[in-house]
C-alpha cells in the first residue's frame, strides 16, 4: 500500500507573517512547520510577478495559492547554501488555482520549498526570521532537514515522489472545495 503525503500550507494574506504548513501522513497530521510564502517583490498580490534569481531589479512575487504536485526532490549541494540550505530541495509543479495560472499566463516556474539561512534584518521577525525568496515556500534548515528525514522514512524517494502533493492556500479567501470566484472554472482546485 503507497503512503501518501499532503503538505498543507495555510499563508495568511499578509505575506510579511508567517505561514504555517501541516504535514499529513496518510490523512493523519504529523508535523507542523513555520513557512515563509512572500516573495522578494514585496507584499500584496504579486504572485503572478516572475522573478529572475540573482537580479534585484527583476524580484520574484509571493508564493501562487493552488494545488502543487511533487515531481522529484533533489539536492542542493551545488546551489547557494545561505539561499537554499544543505537539506535538498522539493521541486513543484503546478496543477490548480492561481500557481496554474501563474505557470500558463506568466511563465512562472522553478519554484521550490526549501531552507536557507535565517535573516540578520530585524524586519523579518515576523516571518520567524525566515527570508523572502524569488517565490518559493522556505523552511528553516532544520525543519526542511525534518521534512525531507519524515518523507524519507516513508520510503516515497525512489526518483519520483508522486505520493507527494501541497496544497498552498490563503485561509482567508481560498478553501478547500475551490478558490475565489476570479479563478477561472479549468484552474480551479478541487478534492
Amino acid at each position: 500500500m503507497d503512503t501518501n503525503i499532503e503538505l498543507i500550507v495555510h499563508l495568511p494574506s499578509n505575506r510579511n507573517i508567517a505561514g504555517e504548513m501541516q504535514v499529513l501522513v496518510d490523512g493523519k497530521a504529523k508535523k507542523h512547520y513555520q513557512v515563509a510564502g512572500r516573495g522578494s517583490a514585496g507584499d500584496g498580490q504579486t504572485w503572478a510577478t516572475k522573478g529572475i534569481s540573482g537580479d534585484k531589479t527583476k524580484p520574484g512575487g509571493n508564493t501562487p495559492t493552488g494545488k502543487y504536485a511533487v515531481p522529484g526532490i533533489e539536492s542542493t549541494t551545488k546551489n547557494d547554501q545561505k539561499a537554499y540550505g544543505p537539506n535538498g530541495k522539493i521541486r513543484l509543479e503546478p496543477l490548480a488555482g492561481n500557481a496554474l495560472i501563474a505557470k500558463d499566463v506568466f511563465s512562472r516556474n522553478g519554484l521550490l520549498i526549501h531552507g536557507g539561512d535565517a535573516s540578520s534584518e530585524g524586519s523579518w521577525k515576523q516571518l520567524g526570521g525566515l527570508r523572502p525568496t524569488h517565490g518559493c515556500l522556505r523552511l528553516s534548515n532544520d525543519n526542511m532537514k525534518e521534512l525531507i528525514s519524515l518523507i524519507s522514512e516513508t520510503e516515497l524517494i525512489t526518483g519520483n515522489a508522486s505520493n507527494i502533493s501541497v496544497i498552498v492556500i490563503d485561509p482567508y479567501v481560498e478553501n478547500y472545495n475551490g478558490l475565489t470566484s476570479t479563478v477561472p472554472a479549468c484552474y480551479q482546485l478541487h478534492n
